[in-house]
């Protein structure tokens, strides 16, 4: 036990020793590690456009060495690959390790002796997402990131031929000829599963389970999808439940023997369209310019749908729908104006809304089926619903500029399904 105390104690001197050499090297070099969120499939794949956005910035510098530091279990080893190709690409010098000991201390030496001029490479709370802003400059940051096109500019192009003749799995499916719908509802297994890697053991996510979602409430609008001739891949690496419908055409993948890393990514990257909540899984067709649905999301984070947001800003060109807050006190959904007056907005934690007496209520079948016909609308058309309800969409989002503090830069960053909104016309009081 002593001994072990000796080495790191020895350990953290060695890494404050070399935190100091690399001060004194910042006129010539600068130096920084960065921690990657590599455990879950949305901490990574939005990384690469950093980069992509900073590239110049960084050849202006004096030679710059990143380090990425891979936190343990890597969710997506084909993903996590690909996305450190395309980073390498726009930055040679960056290289890439697992997380270990001298990391851990790395990082929470930076935390507990802080010194060192603060410059564009800042590493800030071991998020790769902050790690280029200065704090003064998150406006040009932010808005940077947002301005990042997906649709115009995908980064995940992944052909038919990629799949190889051994990949029998996909090739029985013989996916050349098919169009297909990739559906996903998150819950709480992944994470549960999560925290028996030593790396998590110590973690509660609980606080994540409020958004999620009954599968079975996607059977509806899936026998729609394939009475429409699409394909149905039902989503997710560890789920809790099957999803209680037996069709050819219909695949709970989730639950495929023959699952794999590039499976995973090849299906998501090249669906159709993407119907399912705001999770890991959501993002890779988004990064690869997909149309995107999304279900049962949080009204607390609409920052996410316009710039100036955060930094998990990102253009939404597609319809969504929302989970209702229910007030436990006065028995009643909260409309957008008392969520933001009650302080609710940019809460991301399920506990706190407890806390608030608020309860998260999911979208049913017949909510998402709506949005899934919206969303077929839009795959036959190439045109979103018509504007009939420019006015509504309209005052959703005066509502939201006139009571909060960003700056508003179109009328309707993003739109809410239709009927959707049509039916719940009390979120506009």
């Amino acid at each position: 036990m002593i001994f072990i105390k000796i080495i790191n104690f020895t350990l953290k001197v060695i890494v404050l020793f070399l935190r100091i050499v690399t001060f004194f090297l910042s006129k010539i070099i600068t130096f920084k590690i960065v921690s990657i969120q590599s455990s879950r499939i949305g901490g990574i794949i939005r990384v690469p456009d950093i980069f992509e956005i900073e590239k110049e910035r960084l050849k202006s510098l004096k030679r710059v060495i990143i380090i990425c530091v891979r936190e343990l279990p890597v969710c997506n080893f084909f993903l996590s690959d690909l996305i450190e190709r395309r980073i390498k690409k726009a930055h040679k010098y960056t290289y890439f390790f697992n997380r270990n000991k001298f990391f851990e201390y790395w990082f929470s030496s930076e935390v507990r002796f802080r010194f060192g001029k603060i410059n564009r490479l800042t590493y800030r709370n071991t998020r790769l997402s902050a790690y280029l802003k200065k704090s003064h400059e998150s406006s040009y940051y932010t808005d940077s990131l947002f301005d990042y096109d997906y649709v115009k500019k995908p980064y995940i192009n992944l052909s038919y031929k990629e799949i190889g003749e051994e990949n029998k799995f996909l090739n029985d499916l013989n996916l050349e000829t098919k169009k297909w719908i990739c559906i996903h509802n998150r819950d709480s297994e992944y994470l549960k599963n999560l925290t028996n890697h030593e790396n998590f053991k110590s973690m509660n996510f609980k606080y994540h389970n409020y958004r999620d979602s009954d599968v079975n409430n996607l059977i509806k609008s899936t026998k729609l999808l394939l009475e429409k001739n699409f394909y149905v891949f039902r989503m997710g690496r560890i789920q809790s439940n099957r999803m209680n419908l037996k069709h050819p055409n219909f695949i709970d993948y989730a639950f495929e023997k023959d699952r794999s890393d590039f499976n995973d990514i090849y299906l998501l990257s090249n669906c159709r369209a993407y119907l399912g909540s705001d999770a890991g899984p959501g993002d890779v067709p988004f990064c690869s310019g997909k149309p995107r649905f999304l279900m049962n999301y949080s009204l607390t984070l609409l920052y996410a749908f316009h710039p100036g947001g955060s930094e998990a800003s990102r253009k939404n060109h597609f319809s969504f729908i929302f989970k209702h807050l229910f007030d436990k006190k006065t028995q009643k959904k909260l409309t957008l104006k008392q969520i933001i007056n009650r302080n609710l907005m940019g809460l991301a934690n399920g506990v706190e809304l407890k806390r608030e007496g608020v309860l998260p209520i999911e979208n049913s079948e017949e909510e998402i089926l709506d949005l899934t016909l919206e969303m077929i609308n839009y795959l036959e058309t190439k045109k979103m619903n018509s504007q009939d309800d420019y006015e509504a969409q309209k005052k959703f989002w005066d509502i939201y500029y006139e009571n909060t503090t960003y700056k508003r830069f179109e009328d309707i960053p993003v739109r809410i399904c239709s009927k959707f909104l049509s039916k719940n016309m009390y979120i506009l009081e």
